[in-house]
């Protein structure tokens, strides 16, 4: 049981991953300001953080 849990983590969190970067490049080309950039990968990097909890929980 333990291993299978740790291992639906371990997939959770390589597709958050691969998400995060994802969204994270497309800021790069969606920000037209630097504050926006910034403003943007903030927000991704807080959505994805909470995603990557709820992946260590379940």
């Amino acid at each position: 049981m333990a291993q299978s849990r740790s291992s639906s983590a371990g997939a959770c969190c390589f597709s958050e991953k691969r998400r995060l970067v994802k969204e994270l490049s497309n800021c790069g080309y969606c920000s037209t300001s630097f504050e926006e950039y910034k403003r943007c990968r903030q927000e991704a990097s807080r959505e994805s953080g909470e995603r990557s909890k709820e992946c260590m929980i379940a």
